[in-house]
């Protein structure tokens, strides 16, 4: 980006400019190997994880859940995992599918990342022809994955002990559940954060296989769509009040004689509410 701001535009700067490539977009795209398969299973997870973001996070937005500091956390973190997943599975599935270099739309590369589906993943090489020896690197996001992956393995040795100094201490069963659930929920979260930071970290020091580079590129995807399957299918205070909301859509699906109207019962706490003023039951 410094770069950018210092030649005024791409094509004045000798590195990222493709002025003399005189390759067309379908002989660019020929140089490299399709994939459409695995761009359409992007495409098809990214939609399953934002669809599962959208059921957790409207169960945070329009509860109480919202009153509490960690679910607002939660909240602002699934928006940005969800603007995320856009670049990591909708993105790159279509450049899988299209076999992409960076000249084929050089302003886009520049500012979202250079992907090649050669090596799977975003690289910071855009392979131009003609500057192929050129050398590319980026020292902050190096040092960025290195401190992440070092403080994540901290804070996780930290929990643990901290959990198991608490067991020793004979605490109650019931609080060693709770505190069991919350230790698995975040090990599940965090730890593609730390297989991801790790996994780009080490590309700094070793030369990475196509192998390793799908993997962390997987990593990556699984950072942001991780979450939202744990909040769904693991986060129990989450999960009741989602499927509670798809009944209720579902009905609503009924009550207007859409495609469940013969399958779907009313929920019990559609059936009745309780006046708390007098106590006595009123029926929707």
């Amino acid at each position: 980006m410094q770069s950018y701001f210092k030649y005024g535009d791409l094509e004045s700067n000798p590195k990222y400019s493709c002025v003399n490539v005189t390759l067309t977009f379908e002989e660019l795209s020929a140089r490299h190997v399709k994939r459409p398969f695995i761009g359409l299973l992007f495409i098809t997870v990214g939609v399953l994880f934002e669809i599962a973001y959208i059921l957790s996070l409207s169960v945070i937005w329009y509860s109480d859940l919202l009153k509490m500091s960690c679910f607002k956390l939660m909240f602002a973190l699934g928006v940005l995992d969800c603007l995320t997943i856009i670049l990591c599975n909708f993105y790159t599935g279509y450049l899988y599918v299209i076999g992409f270099e960076y000249c084929m739309y050089p302003y886009t590369s520049y500012f979202v990342g250079v992907l090649l589906a050669d090596y799977g993943t975003f690289i910071f090489h855009p392979f131009i022809p003609g500057k192929e020896e050129l050398q590319y690197t980026s020292i902050f996001q190096t040092t960025t994955n290195t401190f992440v992956s070092i403080a994540i393995s901290l804070c996780y040795i930290a929990i643990y002990s901290s959990y198991m100094a608490k067991v020793r201490l004979g605490t109650s069963q019931s609080q060693n559940r709770f505190q069991r659930k919350i230790l698995i929920q975040t090990t599940l979260v965090c730890l593609p954060t730390l297989s991801t930071a790790s996994l780009w970290a080490s590309f700094a020091f070793v030369s990475p296989s196509a192998f390793l580079m799908h993997l962390a590129h997987l990593s990556w995807q699984l950072m942001h769509g991780m979450p939202a399957i744990v909040y769904l299918f693991v986060n129990k205070t989450i999960q009741k009040r989602a499927f509670r909301r798809i009944a209720i859509w579902l009905n609503l699906s009924a009550s207007r004689g859409g495609p469940y109207a013969d399958k779907i019962q009313p929920m019990p706490c559609q059936m009745g509410i309780t006046d708390l003023s007098t106590g006595q039951q009123k029926t929707n």
